[in-house]
């Protein structure tokens, strides 16, 4: 009775599996290229919220930047990031997650590039909130890639991927722009940063599916407005301007008026008829 044994190219034995589906071994090693190139261009973005917390001093001293232009350099991503992230994800959704994240990368690796050669904090920071304005398009459009094309037997590991990568790129982002500093400059870090996004790009151009909603939802923007609001007045006033007029909080201590904010303690998109993550009860 034969068993399905022969030798192997090696010379050692090996079994053939008469029963395995080419067309699904196939789609299964595009799932797993789906999953490496979302996953990287998550990570990428991610890692760059905080990378550059680690190079303050450095940036400081070469570009001259005082202490309320360093803290811009950070949360510029942060705000436009925040403030743009449901809105471009309604635009993934609408127009395509794949053109999404091409332009989202193109943008975030464009503007990392030019970064290398900022010589003042003001294109730093400028720099830095269109670099934000990239990975507000990427994240949503990872996600979402995931959710709309893999199979419910992969989405959950696929799923678990993402979350890993998102809770773990943040620190791994650090680690990486303390070692790039034991060697090179600040603009290392720049560099790095473009150099991953064009890989994404290449990556999502190559293996990423389009996939769009076939019902979106109308685009909101009042997210936008929302984060500026709950933002931008607290850094309105720099710290030294608040120091040299005698307020002793500094920024955080000017004054918010939260008067007509009471709206929001039922939940941001309370009133919306299309919520971007659907209420329990309405």
């Amino acid at each position: 009775m034969r068993l399905g044994i022969r030798p192997s190219r090696a010379g050692v034995p090996g079994r053939t599996f008469r029963g395995v589906n080419p067309a699904a071994h196939k789609m299964a090693s595009r799932h797993g290229l789906i999953t490496a190139v979302v996953s990287l261009a998550l990570g990428v973005v991610v890692a760059a919220m905080a990378s550059l917390n680690v190079a303050l001093p450095n940036i400081a001293q070469d570009i001259h930047a005082s202490q309320t232009e360093l803290v811009w350099v950070i949360d510029a991503y942060s705000l436009a990031f925040a403030a743009l992230l449901l809105p471009a994800g309604g635009i993934g959704d609408r127009y395509g997650r794949r053109i999404a994240l091409i332009i989202g990368l193109t943008v975030f690796g464009g503007a990392s590039a030019i970064a290398i050669a900022a010589g003042s904090s003001t294109e730093l920071i400028v720099l830095r909130a269109v670099i934000g304005v990239g990975a507000a398009l990427v994240m949503p459009a990872t996600l979402s890639t995931i959710t709309s094309t893999f199979p419910a037997s992969k989405r959950t590991r696929a799923v678990s991927i993402w979350a890993a990568v998102a809770g773990g790129a943040g620190v791994i982002g650090l680690l990486t722009s303390g070692a790039l500093l034991a060697a090179f400059s600040w603009r290392s870090i720049f560099i790095l940063n473009a150099t991953l996004a064009v890989i994404a790009l290449a990556g999502t151009i190559r293996f990423v599916p389009e996939s769009a909603d076939p019902n979106p939802a109308p685009l909101d923007l009042r997210p936008v407005l929302r984060v500026l609001r709950l933002r931008v007045p607290r850094d309105a006033v720099p710290p030294d301007r608040a120091w040299r007029h005698g307020s002793a909080g500094g920024a955080a201590s000017a004054p918010i008026d939260r008067s007509d904010d009471s709206h929001l303690a039922a939940g941001p998109e309370a009133d919306s008829s299309s919520p971007s993550v659907p209420l329990a009860s309405r």
